[in-house]
């Protein structure tokens, strides 16, 4: 075949062209085969490096789409639901860890604000150690769902 007639692929079949991100789609197999390790190992540590590999895998997605993101913005929108969703549960978890002035915790929560006793800013959990490994959780499940989606 000779160069003037290969066919040059226009932007509109560009568009129709599969994202070759299968490193990421066997990255999320795997991701899926370690997620019931937390509930029978050591729940922080698990939980860590399910946070770290979800999170790798989010930006190889982010890499592999990078050219497609009309695309990418098609494929999302028809989950804007459940990933708005998810983000909501996501924001919620992460304001319960953010010192807020003690009368907003006070009117939000009157049991959190006497039991943190006198101070200028208090949080809405209780035990924002295990608030804040659950937030992480809650982020690592967006990520993951949002990999989903596009892979």
């Amino acid at each position: 075949m000779s160069a003037s007639r290969r066919r040059i692929p226009s932007i509109e079949s560009a568009k129709f062209a599969p994202v070759r991100d299968r490193p990421v789609f066997v990255g999320l197999l795997g991701l899926m085969v370690w997620a019931p390790l937390p509930v029978a190992s050591n729940r922080v540590w698990a939980i860590g490096i399910m946070l770290f590999a979800a999170v790798a895998l989010l930006a190889s997605t982010g890499w592999y789409w990078r050219q497609h993101l009309g695309l990418a913005q098609d494929r999302l929108r028809k989950f804007a639901w459940p990933g708005g969703l998810l983000a909501a549960m996501v924001v919620l978890s992460w304001l319960q860890v953010v010192p807020l002035p003690a009368p907003l915790v006070a009117a939000l929560s009157p049991v959190a604000a006497s039991i943190q006793g006198e101070a200028e800013y208090k949080t809405l959990s209780l035990d924002v150690f295990q608030t804040q490994i659950m937030a992480g959780l809650a982020f690592t499940y967006l990520a993951i769902f949002l990999v989903a989606v596009l892979s």
